[in-house]
């Protein structure tokens, strides 16, 4: 889908070359297409779309293939976090802002804030009360495979966060702290879910540079 992005308009005036996939399960490409990303099935090609064309990417010299990032929000943070987490040796760093480390624990909460949950919503990730459902999307939930993350990670997330509770990032930390990683770094404020203006956005894509610099030279 051709829209105008002015995240990624702030990333190549830093010199940065932006690749924003049209993975399965986006919107704009009809419903075949958008429910190829549905279930756990879905989910793991949603993440494989994005690593086939960063491989691609690479293979045609667009990138710096020691300087490759990841950067997402809300699912795009979930999305970011697991291929941080379950792809080896692909990206050199990341961000990943408000998003879910922890599938199940997304589901559970979603009924009461959002109405989540619902038929469509439990083929769009599953069923929570299905324990086959649970331990497929267990095994795609970053928050019980940290031990894979190797690479310099920055969360950010809100406290005040309705639509993926911050509760998620919470034991993101407790769990770090278990298991003493110090590649994975936080940034917690307080606010809703997103940004409140393109200033205050602005302002945190300037962090995101200068994280991603000191990854360079790590």
């Amino acid at each position: 889908m051709l829209d105008y992005d002015y995240r990624a308009d702030f990333l190549a005036s830093r010199g940065f070359v932006v690749f924003q996939p049209n993975y399965r399960g986006s919107h704009g490409f009809g419903k075949k297409f958008r429910q190829q990303g549905w279930g756990a099935l879905g989910i793991k090609k949603q993440l494989s779309d994005i690593v086939d064309g960063t491989k691609y990417m690479k293979r045609q010299s667009y990138i710096d293939k020691s300087r490759c990032y990841v950067l997402g929000g809300s699912w795009g943070g979930y999305l970011s976090l697991a291929l941080l987490t379950f792809e080896k040796n692909l990206f050199n760093a990341g961000v990943v802002l408000f998003g879910p480390s922890d599938l199940v624990a997304m589901l559970k909460t979603f009924p009461e804030k959002s109405k989540a949950n619902s038929f469509l919503d439990k083929l769009q990730y599953g069923d929570i009360n299905n324990p086959g459902h649970i331990e497929q999307l267990k095994q795609l939930s970053p928050l019980f495979h940290l031990k894979k993350l190797q690479v310099p990670t920055l969360v950010v997330h809100f406290k005040d966060d309705k639509v993926v509770e911050f509760e998620q990032t919470a034991e993101l930390m407790r769990e770090c702290r278990k298991l003493q990683l110090k590649n994975i770094h936080f940034i917690i404020k307080l606010g809703k879910h997103g940004f409140d203006s393109i200033a205050a956005e602005s302002e945190f894509y300037d962090k995101f540079v200068d994280f991603f610099n000191y990854a360079a030279v790590k």
